[in-house]
C-alpha cells in the first residue's frame, strides 16, 4: 500500500490517458487554480456552519455543528457546539469505508455548497467550479479505491483523513473555538485531552 501525506491533485504525468479523460477540468486548471476553489469552498463551509446551516459536498458528505454534552472529570458536564463530518453513506458503501458515524438532525438545514458565490470570488466560470468539485471528489474516490492514504486539507478548518479505509475527520482546534459560542469548548480543551474526529 503507498502512503500519501497530503493529498496533491492529478497532473498529466500522474495518469494514463485513460484516466486523464475523467478529470478534464482538473486536467485544465493549475494547482493554484484548484486550491482557491476548494479555498472558498472551506470559507463558504464556514460560513454556512457559522449560521447553523449543514452543508452538503455531493459525493462527499455533510458538515454540520450539533449540540454535545462533554464530561468533564469532576466538574461534571459541559454543552458545547461543535462541528462534526458525516460520510457520505453511498461513498461509504462504494469504497468499503469505516468512519465513526454521526448523525445530523433531520431538523438541521442543509444547504449544498454555493457554487455561484465561488465562482464569483475566484474569478471562474461556474461550469469550471462545479466541474472542479465534481471532479475532486472523484479523484479522491479513485484514490481510495487504490489504497491510498489521504490527507485533504479544508483551509482553516481541519483535514479530512483517509487511512486504510478509516475515514476522519479533525478539525483545527481555532475553528473548534470559533463556532462554540457558549466558550465551554475551551474550558474542554484546557481542562481534558480531547482528540476530536
Amino acid at each position: 500500500m503507498t502512503t500519501m501525506t497530503s493529498f496533491f491533485w492529478p497532473r498529466e504525468g500522474d495518469l494514463r490517458a485513460s484516466e486523464r479523460a475523467l478529470f478534464p477540468t482538473l486536467m485544465s486548471l493549475t494547482t493554484k487554480e484548484i486550491m482557491q476553489i476548494w479555498d472558498r469552498v472551506s470559507l463558504d463551509i464556514q460560513r454556512q456552519l457559522a449560521a447553523s446551516k449543514s452543508v452538503r459536498i455531493a459525493g462527499l458528505g455533510t458538515f454540520a455543528v450539533l449540540m454535545q454534552e462533554l464530561h468533564v472529570g469532576r466538574k461534571g458536564s459541559l454543552l458545547v457546539r461543535r462541528p462534526v463530518f458525516q460520510l457520505s453513506n453511498i461513498v461509504r458503501k462504494i469504497l468499503n469505508l469505516t468512519y465513526a458515524r454521526r448523525i445530523i438532525p433531520d431538523s438541521t438545514p442543509v444547504v449544498p455548497l454555493d457554487y455561484a458565490t465561488i465562482a464569483l470570488e475566484t474569478s471562474n466560470p461556474l461550469e469550471a467550479v462545479e466541474n472542479c468539485l465534481n471532479e475532486t471528489v472523484m479523484y479522491l474516490s479513485h484514490c481510495i479505491s487504490n489504497e491510498l492514504n489521504i490527507d485533504f486539507v479544508f483551509r482553516d478548518m481541519g483535514v479530512l483523513c483517509v487511512k486504510q479505509k478509516r475515514v476522519k475527520m479533525r478539525f483545527y482546534e481555532k475553528f473548534l473555538l470559533s463556532l462554540d459560542a457558549t466558550g465551554n469548548f475551551k474550558e474542554v480543551l484546557v481542562n481534558v485531552s480531547l482528540a476530536v474526529f
